[in-house]
């Protein structure tokens, strides 16, 4: 009979895995590091996340999740598809390029394409979910493609954008400009997304979505 999992072990496991991937890289740290950090064994770490792959896979799982559901409390209604892209995109990383670690972790991930790649497929299905009739025109390849291009671009601007001198702003607004034309958008049907993003967005939003995320994800603020 397996042996259950705790879920104060697991967050303190995912605490300890947040706290060391980004103060060391994600390539440097390993199994037994985070076994190390969170005082447990090896094996008992295993049982919990067999693989390091297994561990970041639910940090992006749970982090994503939380947003999505920040979203979606905005924007209840159905049929807004590019509006909720837009709008998740500004909040989540206006909110990461404010705090050191977050951003510091999120730079670790993006930087590493296989986790860049699992980030996307995790969009690409919370977008498949929604109810929205522009879902029925377009192909599984095609919402991929346009997530894959307008994503990887967006994010390399990010890596540089101190270098750039690109505000965060501008990088979200090219996400989704980018994603809505590769699916055959109009502008005015882009510029009116990206406006109604903008009247909808305050600082206030923002800091609400990051406390939104503190008080949901139990291992992000991590000691």
């Amino acid at each position: 009979m397996a042996m259950p999992k705790n879920s104060a072990k697991r967050n303190e496991i995912l605490r300890c895995a947040y706290r060391l991937f980004t103060e060391s890289g994600y390539t440097k740290v390993f199994l037994r590091d985070i076994a190390s950090e969170a005082g447990i064994s090896k094996s008992l770490l295993q049982h919990y996340f067999p693989k390091k792959n297994d561990v970041i896979q639910s940090i992006l799982e749970e982090t994503l999740s939380i947003s999505f559901e920040y979203v979606e409390n905005l924007i209840p209604a159905e049929g807004e598809l590019f509006l909720s892209l837009s709008v998740y995109t500004r909040l989540f990383w206006e909110s990461v390029s404010k705090d050191k670690k977050w951003d510091r972790f999120n730079i670790n991930v993006i930087s590493h394409r296989e986790l860049l790649e699992s980030w996307i497929d995790i969009i690409y299905r919370w977008l498949r979910s929604m109810k929205d009739s522009h879902l029925e025109q377009i192909k599984d390849r095609d919402l991929k493609i346009a997530l894959t291009f307008s994503i990887t671009g967006g994010m390399e601007l990010y890596l540089y954008r101190d270098e750039l001198q690109v505000e965060v702003i501008s990088i979200c607004e090219q996400i989704t400009t980018s994603f809505m034309e590769i699916l055959n958008c109009q502008n005015d049907e882009i510029q009116a997304t990206l406006k109604k993003t903008h009247e909808m967005l305050t600082s206030k939003n923002i800091d609400a979505f990051t406390v939104f995320c503190e008080d949901k994800i139990q291992w992000l603020n991590s000691p």
